[in-house]
């Protein structure tokens, strides 16, 4: 399985690199709402031009605890407007429960040309290490606004 991953991965860096030349990300820093698990506020800034971002979650689940999450990215383009990303991070969710997660994303998103938006659809399974055990079932959509 992680042969399989690996090689994912190398294929779609490689794809990223032949694409490279004709697309840029048309943003530098979003923010707005992420809706899933967790739902909350979302921010995004590219760090590296226009391949490595971070982006950060503060949100509640369904279960009474806030989440606090930091991810950093990889984009590659399928388009100047459409993109996909991977990356890795980490959760701190408090309240009726404490722990800690290492988290995966893989994802896709399009911002507009003609409006200052963006729109995401990703999926972000996590580690816990209180429990030991994984949260598959973590989908997120996201609409934010362009801020520059």
């Amino acid at each position: 399985m992680m042969k399989r991953l690996i090689l994912f991965c190398s294929l779609l860096f490689c794809l990223n690199i032949c694409q490279k030349a004709n697309a840029q990300v048309n943003y530098g820093l979003l923010g707005g709402l992420k809706m899933g698990i967790p739902a909350g506020l979302n921010v995004k800034a590219m760090l590296d031009g226009d391949v490595i971002a971070v982006e950060g979650v503060i949100g509640f689940d369904f279960n009474n605890n806030m989440n606090t999450t930091l991810l950093f990215e990889y984009h590659g383009y399928l388009t100047r407007a459409t993109n996909w990303y991977v990356g890795l991070g980490s959760t701190l969710i408090t309240g009726e429960t404490f722990t800690q997660g290492f988290d995966g994303i893989i994802g896709a998103e399009i911002t507009f040309e003609n409006y200052p938006l963006n729109a995401s659809l990703d999926w972000k399974p996590s580690f816990r290490l209180n429990t030991k055990g994984f949260e598959l079932i973590q989908f997120g959509l996201g609409i934010r606004y362009v801020i520059y």
